[in-house]
């Protein structure tokens, strides 16, 4: 999409000067690729290595990540998805740095996947 920083302009009364609609750069990705990667995320959380992001009746699709920063420095862990997957409403990444207190013992899973849950819940039953 084009970057678009502004969704109205009011007049000193409120009504609207003028508005802005998203406007589409181009696609990344043919729907099928798209289709097959939220398959792919959706198993990951359903019954894979992102499942503390599962929430009870919800298609979450994520990616949980851990990333080494040097042989005795603690770790980023990560998740990255949306929701509900089949209709996406809501996309989150969650970044925990310095491995989370847990050094180089934490992982994505662990400690980032349960964060990105709890938002995500908090969220979808607003």
């Amino acid at each position: 999409m084009k970057p678009n920083l502004v969704d109205e302009i009011l007049a000193p009364d409120l009504s609207p000067l003028q508005t802005f609609k998203p406007e589409a750069l181009g696609r990344v990705m043919s729907s099928e690729t798209a289709a097959k990667l939220t398959s792919m995320m959706v198993d990951n959380v359903q019954d894979g290595a992102a499942s503390n992001a599962r929430i009870d009746g919800v298609k979450v699709a994520g990616k949980t990540g851990t990333a080494e920063n040097g042989s005795t420095d603690p770790y980023t862990l990560w998740f990255t998805g949306f929701a509900p997957a089949n209709d996406p409403k809501y996309a989150i990444t969650v970044l925990v740095e310095d491995g989370g207190g847990m050094d180089q013992t934490g992982y994505g899973n662990l400690l980032a996947a349960p964060i990105a849950q709890k938002v995500l819940e908090a969220v979808l039953n607003k």
